[in-house]
């Protein structure tokens, strides 16, 4: 003889359920779209070789600037790569976070977002921003370019130029964003 339990078949299935529903809460949220921006630290770009000789280049933890009492041009590059898996992300500005303490010609920092034809290399410029006078404490830029980003069909890298035309001038690169 067996001796059962009234309603224990329902407790059961409210169980099964209740443990569903929690389970699959997350689900939605994990389809959403979202569309990441890439980014960069300015310590973290490939110095341009012409920089080496003299050495006239900086890093920080996350900037780019110049050597002790050195001038002229630092050019870093700074791949793009497609954060956003197979799809091509909807961006369409090129951020960049400077300081710029003089208000001085020559004196600035630039960055410049281009498109690279896989097997030619052609190049084509998308957008420039400039930096603007700051004094001690950074700001950021932004230009628009015409998207999408196409990663099926193109390369991408961004070009950064810190520019100072004496010593005691305190331009640095900071930070890149796209998105």
């Amino acid at each position: 003889m067996s001796t059962r339990t009234p309603g224990r078949p329902l407790r059961t299935a409210l169980r099964c359920l209740a443990l569903f529903a929690l389970l699959a809460l997350p689900l939605p949220v994990l389809a959403q779209v979202v569309n990441p921006v890439w980014t960069a630290v300015a310590s973290t770009g490939t110095i341009d070789e012409a920089n080496y000789t003299p050495v006239n280049f900086a890093f920080g933890t996350t900037n780019l600037g110049f050597l002790g009492g050195n001038f002229g041009a630092i050019v870093a590059r700074y791949n793009v790569t497609n954060i956003n898996g197979a799809m091509n992300p909807p961006w369409n500005f090129l951020e960049l976070g400077a300081i710029d303490t003089s208000n001085m010609a020559g004196n600035q920092v630039v960055a410049s977002l281009y498109q690279v034809n896989p097997c030619t290399g052609a190049q084509v410029l998308l957008c420039s921003t400039t930096s603007v006078l700051t004094g001690a404490a950074g700001v950021c830029t932004t230009c628009q370019f015409a998207g999408p980003i196409d990663f099926i069909q193109f390369l991408y890298y961004v070009e950064v130029k810190v520019s100072r035309t004496a010593a005691g001038i305190n331009e640095q690169a900071l930070t890149l964003r796209i998105y």
